[in-house]
Parts: C-alpha cells; structure tokens; sequence
C-alpha cells in the first residue's frame, strides 16, 4: 500500500526539502529503525507546469532529497529506492492552480 506523506510538498520547480517537513521526516527515521526490514521506493511525482522532460528529472530528484534525507539520519541506502514520475500520476487538477502543489510530492510504497 502506497502512502502519500502529507508532509512532503515541494515548491514549484525546486527539489529542496522545506524546513518544516524535518519533523516529519524524523517521524518516519522513527518508523524505519522500528521496521528494520522495510524497504521502500520513495516516489517523486510533479505538476504539469514545465517541460516533461525537465518535470521527470525534478521528480526523481525529489525523491532522491528524502532518501538523502533519510541515509544522513542512519537508515540504510539499500532500503531506499528513489524514482521519479514526472507529471505522469496527478492526484489533483493540475487546470487548478490552487490544486497543482498537492501534485508535488512524494509518495511512499513498500517493497515486498
């Protein structure tokens, strides 16, 4: 099962880790030493605004800061695996302005 860490939003073309989502990022450093065998694909995703092409690579280099993130915090690189989807899986109205930053995020799936 896929979870969307609500925490992890990213600005409009950027790829930085906002200082606010730190606490949670410690929550799930939390969850991954308490499950030492879970590994996950961290899911980097965008909105439509841009260039495909320059949209994918933004995306897996979002995915990329959180296991960043993660491995600076002692979780193994080995359990992370990061990729990106560009403006491929929209979970909101990218028409909508207001709805296109829900679209830049990542999303957490387990590997069995």
């Amino acid at each position: 099962m896929a979870v969307t860490w609500h925490a992890l939003y990213f600005p409009q073309g950027q790829a930085t880790l906002l200082p606010a989502v730190a606490a949670s990022l410690d929550t799930l450093v939390g969850v991954l030493r308490q499950y030492p065998h879970l590994r996950l694909e961290v899911q980097g995703h965008t909105d439509n605004q841009g260039d495909a092409l320059l949209n994918q690579h933004l995306s897996h280099q979002r995915a990329v800061a959180v296991c960043t993130y993660l491995t600076a915090h002692g979780i193994a690189a080995s359990r992370l695996q990061p990729r990106g989807f560009g403006d491929t899986q929209p979970v909101a109205d990218n028409r909508e302005p207001a709805q296109r930053p829900r679209n830049r995020r990542v999303v957490l799936q387990p590997i069995p």
